[in-house]
This record gives C-alpha cells, structure tokens and sequence, in this order.
C-alpha cells in the first residue's frame, strides 16, 4: 500500500510539473488585486478567479499575496477534484537553484466561499514553507510539517497557523460577502 501510495504521489508531482512547464510557456500567470506581482498563479481561469475574487473579499489573503510575492516560491493554484473529504492540498513541485515551486489544489466541488478558506489555508502552508529555506523536496516539506505541525489521521500535517488562517477567511469573506 505504501509503494502504490508513494507511486500515486510521485504520479501526481510529475502531472502537476508538466502542467507548470506547459503553463509557464504559455506566460499564463495572475496578479493580486494591488498588482503586487504573480508569484500565486493560477493554472486556468477557474483558478484565477478564485484567486482574484480572494484577494479582494479578504484582506487577509491580499497580505499572504504580497507576502508569498517576496519570497523564492511560486505557487501553482489548480481547481480541481480531490478526494474526499478534501476541501484542498499543498505539495512541493520542484526547486531550482533560485525558485521553489508548490502547487495548491482546491476542490472544485466546494462553494466560492469555501474554495476561498482553503485558498487561504494553503497559502499559508506555503508562507511556512517561504520561511523555511531548507524545505526543497517532499522529504524536506515532511520533516517542516512534522516540525511545525502535526500529522492527521489521513496521512497527511496540518499546522495551527493554517486552521486559523482558513477561519479568518471565513469570518472575512462572509462578513463581507463579495464573493
């Protein structure tokens, strides 16, 4: 189970960095809503949208935008299909000697609102991992979440920062409600 677990993994950083270099030569890329650059991009324009629609309902993905912006990691956002119960995902692509690329997906399946926390949630994954110059693979991605987070009953970290991120959002996005 663990090989088939490692395979599917390794599958899917392979998909998503095929996706990156096929998308990157196309010079898709999206800019947060104060044109602070474009290191949080998204793959299609579902994910753009969620991304634009974001940083204009909660201050507090614009300032993980600017943030992510001054760092070596490019974010690579996907709305798409993910297991269930999901709600999305952070995973490191690859690192150059200069840039670090992660990819976040978003369960296409969740509401606006929704899609939004997790956005925010995830960004702030990949703020942690910005901070965290070793982290340049997988391994080093596992050895920071089991040193800043905790591991759920899934497989997988999770890390206070984050759930509270994800809350904030929330509460930003429907006290607002421009979404």
């Amino acid at each position: 189970m663990a090989a088939n677990s490692k395979r599917a993994g390794r599958l899917v950083a392979v998909m998503a960095a095929m996706t990156v270099v096929g998308w990157l030569a196309d010079g898709h890329h999206a800019v947060a809503a104060d044109g602070a650059g474009d290191k949080v991009r998204g793959t299609d324009s579902r994910a753009r949208a969620v991304i634009s629609r974001a940083a204009q309902a909660s201050p507090t993905i614009a300032a993980l935008l600017v943030a992510l912006n001054a760092t070596d990691v490019v974010v690579m956002v996907q709305v798409t299909l993910m297991p269930v119960p999901l709600g999305g995902d952070m995973r490191m692509l690859a690192a150059t000697a200069t840039c670090r690329y992660l990819a976040v997906r978003l369960d296409a399946r969740r509401s606006p609102g929704e899609q939004m926390e997790f956005l925010g949630h995830e960004l702030q994954h990949a703020k942690e991992v910005a901070e965290a110059k070793d982290v340049r693979d997988e391994e080093g991605l596992a050895r920071l979440m089991a040193r800043i987070g905790r591991k759920t009953g899934n497989g997988t970290f999770e890390t206070d920062a984050a759930v509270q991120v994800g809350r904030l959002v929330r509460r930003e996005i429907t006290q607002g409600a421009r979404f």
